[in-house]
């Protein structure tokens, strides 16, 4: 079984969650248009509500107070992007260690 290169595990747990977050949509979306009666199974019972968030638009504020650089501030983060190097030869789906496993945060 190949073992997989930080970079490609990476991309590839990106790609897993990309699905499972489309998966939870579908499911949310079809749980919200159910019946309360179907919204129960074997283990979980789903609840369906709504609230109400408060937003605050900066975009609204006179431009004189929003282009002020008194009001920002600056941070730098770090970020990892995935490229694929060979779009043409599928990447192998190889699967993840048990997160308890020592291996399962050394990277090769």
């Amino acid at each position: 079984m190949p073992s997989l290169t930080p970079a490609d595990e990476l991309a590839s747990v990106r790609a897993e969650l990309a699905r499972l977050k489309a998966r939870e949509r579908a499911l949310c979306d079809a749980l919200t248009a159910a019946p309360a009666c179907a919204r129960t199974g074997t283990w979980t019972r789903a609840e369906v509500g709504s609230r109400t968030i408060r937003l605050f638009d900066h975009r609204l504020l006179p431009p004189e107070i929003r282009d002020d650089p008194l009001f920002w501030r600056e941070r730098q983060t770090v970020e990892v992007v995935c490229h694929p190097i060979d779009t043409l030869r599928p990447m192998p789906l190889v699967p993840r260690p048990n997160p308890g496993h020592a291996s399962a945060l050394r990277l090769q």
